[in-house]
This record gives C-alpha cells, sequence and structure tokens, in this order.
C-alpha cells in the first residue's frame, strides 16, 4: 500500500510538474513575462547556492537507487529507499528542466537554405547502366 501511495504521489507530481513548465513555457513563447522579470529569475536559478542544492537532490537520488538495489531482499527498507527516491526525484526533474526552459536559445550556424533554389536533376527516374553496380 505504501509503495502505490508513493508511486500515485510520483505521478501526481509529475502531472503538476508538467502542467507547470507547459504553463512557463507558453508565458515565455507568448512574452507574457517581459525580459527583467525572466532575468530575475534566470540569476536566481543560476546561483550557485541553488546548482548545489540541486546536485545533492542528485547525488541522493542515486544513493537511494543503490541503496535500493543492495537491500532489495531485505523487505521494508527496499520500500523506503523507493520513497526517498521518488521525493527526491521529481523536483530536481522539474528543476532540471524549467533550468533549460529559461536557458536562452542556442545560436544555429550553417547555410542559410531560405533562398537557395530547387534541387533538379535531368536524370531523375533514369535506370542504370548494364552491368553498373549500386555499391562498389
Amino acid at each position: 500500500m505504501i509503495l502505490f501511495v508513493s508511486f500515485a504521489l510520483m505521478a501526481w507530481g509529475v502531472v503538476v510538474g508538467l502542467l507547470a513548465q507547459k504553463r512557463l513555457k507558453s508565458g515565455i513563447d507568448n512574452e507574457v513575462w517581459n525580459e527583467d522579470e525572466l532575468k530575475a529569475l534566470r540569476l536566481w536559478i543560476n546561483r550557485p547556492r541553488v546548482t548545489t542544492i540541486v546536485l545533492i537532490i542528485w547525488i541522493a537520488c542515486g544513493a537511494a537507487c543503490l541503496a535500493g538495489w543492495l537491500f532489495r531482499g531485505s523487505g521494508h527498507s527496499s520500500v523506503l529507499f523507493i520513497l526517498f527516491f521518488n521525493s527526491l526525484y521529481v523536483p530536481a526533474m522539474t528543476f532540471a528542466n524549467v533550468k533549460m526552459l529559461l536557458s536562452p536559445p542556442l545560436k544555429r550556424y550553417g547555410v542559410d537554405w531560405s533562398g537557395m533554389k530547387p534541387i533538379h536533376s535531368e536524370h531523375w527516374g533514369e535506370g542504370r547502366a548494364p552491368g553498373e553496380n549500386s555499391i562498389p
């Protein structure tokens, strides 16, 4: 029963986190928040103290996974490790996704294909000459 409640709470946390992330993304895309408001949030989320706390949470998640695997045959202790992992994993993933949403978009370098003419060949649809192999 405890395991079911744990997974139900984790699923509820995932759904709520995903809905909040969707609202944040649509707010950024639709310019609901101006750049100054987003800048303050970006500065807070990139603080070394916040990053350290999230790193500690990820390490604790890894330790809970390892401990649950090591003590998998001991009954209730593995359930406690699963509960511990579930309580840490959802906030850590939500934080990582929010940090990704707030990061400025990457600049893409490459060829600008918008001004190029379509590719055309005089030989499309022709068969190969007899004896010509497709792979040398």
